[in-house]
């Protein structure tokens, strides 16, 4: 991922998470210190919500160690309702071919006792185009959402 402000430096990519509480405020936001991103890598990203208030995130490249980072912020509820994954890169950069994105047991529980998957209601399925080129397909089926890069 390329983070804005940080940009690209000699075919290295800046990865980034943010903490967005349920209010939408941002509370905390890094990096992984230990890993290094360039073109052709393989990334495994997870996110364990632990609780309202912690969560443990995990990072791996190309199978390798994983780094983790643990975060609790009391008072800061998360909003277990929305993950995101972004790519972000100026317009005249080519859209890097990410394989496939797999969120599995995607269900948001919410404080009422209630949950909602990707089949709900108000699930939103964007599809990444540029001009009139599409370059994902989405897939969504039970608990399970896989975002797939197209060749074209």
């Amino acid at each position: 991922m390329r983070h804005p402000g940080r940009g690209h430096i000699a075919d290295q990519y800046v990865d980034f998470y943010q903490w967005i509480r349920s209010d939408g405020l941002v509370v905390a936001a890094g990096s992984f210190h230990n890993v290094t991103i360039v073109p052709n890598n393989e990334l495994r990203i997870t996110l364990n919500a632990t609780s309202v208030i912690s969560v443990i995130l995990s990072m791996s490249v190309n199978s390798g160690v994983p780094e983790e980072i643990n975060l609790t912020i009391p008072g800061a509820d998360l909003c277990l309702v929305s993950p995101g994954w972004f790519v972000f890169a100026p317009s005249e950069t080519s859209i890097a071919n990410f394989g496939d994105v797999a969120y599995d047991g995607a269900v948001a529980k919410f404080k009422n006792g209630t949950s909602a998957g990707p089949l709900g209601s108000d699930a939103v399925i964007a599809n990444i185009q540029r001009g009139n080129k599409t370059y994902t397909e989405t897939d969504v089926g039970g608990l399970s959402v896989t975002v797939r890069y197209r060749t074209q």
